[in-house]
């Protein structure tokens, strides 16, 4: 015959049985959950069978908010990098179609030859002396640029700024003819005077001071190909107005 100490024993037994049943049933992956998982199959009396349907459902669902927030943050526009400028309009442009040229330098100065490069940088090429020539394979569609070798000053190739090698037929090579500019003669003086007074003396002339400026400037290849972009852009802006109208 059972007691009733010894019953009340051998229900707390069971109960702590079925409990630690209970909690091995749930996995242990559900960390903090995992209790009130238990207390919820207490409470509701869910059985084993619909306790893992909800965990199922559980875990699709949560595997579907994660997809879908990795679609929306993949779809969102991203941001340009912070100091990225955008290429000048005087630039080498890709090209495959090469292009034959001679440069003849017609002129009794030194000539530096310098090719815009794809980033609109120049970069110079050996020196090409007084009534010489030199034959040169490049793109089309790649500009070029004549120095002085000595004073920087700007050389016109074909009476333009600017040399642009164009496509001839029956592989015919162009001429491109280096001489000096046509100046006026405030432009003139100024260049004669660079040469002959250092930049450090020149505050000292007994001159305008508007004219101590300008000699002061010196000849600059960056602030021509500035110059030579803004002159292109407001053309271009003026050809889109013209054909807006």
């Amino acid at each position: 015959m059972i007691t009733q100490s010894q019953q009340t024993t051998t229900t707390s037994c069971t109960d702590e049985c079925c409990w630690q049943s209970r909690t091995r049933s749930v996995p242990q992956c559900f960390g903090p959950w995992r209790m009130s998982l238990i207390y919820s199959e207490e409470n509701f009396n869910v059985s084993n069978v619909s306790l893992c349907v909800y965990l199922f459902a559980c875990s699709v669902a949560a595997v579907c908010i994660i997809r879908i927030s990795l679609v929306l943050s993949l779809a969102m526009p991203q941001e340009s990098a912070e100091g990225q400028q955008a290429l000048p309009l005087v630039r080498s442009l890709v090209s495959r179609t090469p292009a034959c040229v001679v440069f003849c330098n017609c002129s009794p100065r030194v000539v530096k030859p310098i090719w815009i490069n794809f980033r609109g940088e120049p970069q110079p090429y050996a020196d090409i002396q007084p009534y010489t020539g030199r034959r040169m394979t490049t793109y089309v569609g790649h500009p070029w640029m004549f120095r002085d070798a000595e004073t920087d000053d700007p050389m016109v190739v074909n009476n333009k700024e600017m040399y642009l090698p164009a496509l001839l037929e029956n592989g015919q090579v162009s001429i491109a003819n280096i001489t000096l500019p046509v100046l006026t003669l405030r432009d003139r003086c100024l260049q004669v005077v660079r040469r002959l007074v250092p930049r450090e003396d020149i505050s000292q002339l007994e001159i305008a001071r508007c004219l101590q400026d300008d000699l002061a400037q010196r000849p600059s290849i960056h602030a021509d190909l500035r110059r030579i972009s803004q002159r292109v852009e407001q053309k271009l802006l003026e050809n889109r107005g013209q054909q807006n109208r």
